[in-house]
């Protein structure tokens, strides 16, 4: 239920609820009073249901205590440098990327994405690295549609490379890489990201390959 919420971009009804979860409405009543009750999701004045700020709070517990940022921050900053773009990195939840870790450049202009924020899973740079490189999380969405929705073509050349570029036409351009643990598995990408007029982000493949090479060691330890 919690998962469900989350994976929605705007407060649900309980009937929609009920109706993407495939359950009985007083099944899907209680689940969600005991949730609200806890301090994990809200009823809001127009009937509709939405996670509380708590679960912030507790995700911001939960990277304290892995220390993520004490290991990837300064790697992250690095890059940064290096590109003169903002780089994140972002983790396969609930059907998306979602940043976890963000280091931002400090230039007049940038590409804002905020820690939290959710990538569209195909045309997003970081979404084609977690399916490319079949994050276990990400195939467990693909196992739900016909066929991959990346072309196949373009799957090669990413495997290849080891970099994805996002889909042109928003104004920003992205590329991104994965992060292995120690079998080999996509756990994470990590990208930049910056205006789509500009070159930085074409030319900076050697930086972000060694800076994700140098995440995936840490990650290993």
């Amino acid at each position: 239920m919690l998962d469900f919420i989350a994976g929605t971009d705007i407060p649900m009804r309980l009937s929609d609820i009920c109706a993407g979860l495939k359950l009985q409405r007083a099944t899907a009543y209680q689940q969600l009073k005991t949730l609200a009750d806890a301090g994990w999701v809200e009823l809001r004045e127009d009937g509709c249901y939405q996670l509380s700020l708590r679960c912030v709070s507790v995700a911001a517990a939960a990277l304290r205590q892995m220390n993520l940022g004490d290991r990837v921050e300064p790697i992250l900053e690095r890059l940064v440098q290096r590109t003169n773009e903002t780089a994140s990195l972002t983790s396969y939840q609930n059907g998306a990327p979602v940043i976890i870790q963000r280091v931002e450049v400090k230039r007049t202009i940038v590409a804002r994405q905020e820690v939290g924020a959710r990538l569209d899973p195909v045309t997003s740079a970081s979404g084609k690295i977690h399916i490319v490189f079949e994050d276990p999380k990400a195939l467990r969405e693909l196992e739900t549609l016909d066929q991959n929705p990346i072309p196949e073509h373009e799957r090669l050349k990413i495997a290849e490379d080891r970099i994805a570029f996002s889909e042109p036409g928003t104004g920003l351009l992205a590329a991104a890489t994965p992060i292995l643990d120690s079998s080999g598995k996509c756990i994470a990408a990590l990208s930049i990201v910056g205006l789509e007029h500009q070159n930085e982000i074409l030319s900076s493949g050697k930086h972000l390959l060694e800076a994700a090479e140098e995440i995936s060691a840490r990650f290993r330890l």
